[in-house]
């Protein structure tokens, strides 16, 4: 892992610490230790999962090669709050993909009203139309112990070391430094 990586975990830690969120000094020690545990840590991608995919539900292999960087995170399909924050994701691949076109997003959500049966869609009907991991029961975060919502999202690298966790829907300053980690980062 890039040396240069390592400070970023130390400053996205102080973010995250910083939000008016986190104000909790019991909640700043647990994020410490959780950042500190995955820094450069491999945290892989799970080979196959169902995808979402315009109303049909299919099996894929999700991990494409070549892509340079990852960003995985958690969506609660069942929280309003958390489909509201779909705009952002919107907003940041736009201004991402204009910037670099070999980072690729994975949104792991859970679907308790997900019907196989017949296709229903819900996320169809928030205007998001991509790709969706359906991850019932929070599996790939609870697998990696990541039961925090505010840490459920990573930027991993093309060998899936993480980079930066946290989420940046929460809070500006974490928003940019993924930003500028993904725009700036060299192989």
């Amino acid at each position: 892992m890039n040396r240069c990586c390592i400070p970023l975990f130390f400053i996205c830690v102080i973010t995250l610490c910083s939000c008016g969120q986190t104000k909790n000094k019991r909640w700043n020690e647990k994020t410490e230790a959780i950042v500190e545990k995955w820094s450069g840590e491999k945290m892989p991608l799970p080979d196959s999962m169902y995808i979402i995919s315009f109303g049909t539900l299919d099996q894929y292999d999700i991990t494409q090669k070549g892509n340079t960087l990852k960003v995985a995170t958690f969506v609660d399909g069942s929280c309003s709050a958390c489909m509201v924050n779909l705009a952002f994701w919107k907003d940041f691949m736009i201004k991402i993909y204009k910037e670099r076109k070999d980072c690729r997003f994975y949104f792991f959500i859970d679907l308790p009203e997900y019907n196989t049966q017949e296709n229903t869609n819900p996320l169809l009907e928030v205007g998001f139309e991509c790709p969706w991991i359906l991850d019932l029961g929070h599996s790939y975060f609870q697998k990696n112990e990541i039961y925090d919502p505010r840490l459920q999202t990573v930027l991993l690298n093309k060998n899936d070391e993480v980079i930066l966790i946290g989420d940046p829907t929460l809070n500006e300053g974490l928003a940019q430094l993924y930003y500028d980690v993904i725009c700036n980062y060299e192989n």
